[in-house]
């Protein structure tokens, strides 16, 4: 009797995503999405320049302030302490005369 199985497990198929149904395109938004989310958590403060380069307007004067508002939630949460740091040891390490 023949295996109609493809033997998943076997072949490794939880970490070969060829087989997987969702569309390359989809993916790769989906990657893009949560890379956008994670810099918005890590880095809050660049959204906050973004915001500020916005033409002023009452739209973009709330969008400001709610920017400002996620970056204090962030910084006291304490989530932009690895940004923070590492940006600080790259300035240091960029300020050295070699």
């Amino acid at each position: 009797m023949a295996n109609t199985d493809r033997g998943h497990a076997e072949s490794g198929a939880l970490t070969n995503f060829s087989r997987c149904p969702i569309s390359t395109a989809f993916r790769g938004g989906l990657v893009l999405i949560v890379a956008a989310l994670s810099a918005l958590v890590v880095h809050p403060y660049g959204l906050v320049t973004w915001c500020s380069m916005l033409p002023v307007s009452p739209a973009t004067d709330l969008l400001y302030d709610v920017a400002s508002q996620w970056a204090d939630s962030m910084k006291m949460l304490g989530v932009t302490r690895p940004y923070e740091a590492t940006r600080e040891w790259f300035l240091a390490f960029y300020e050295l005369r070699w």
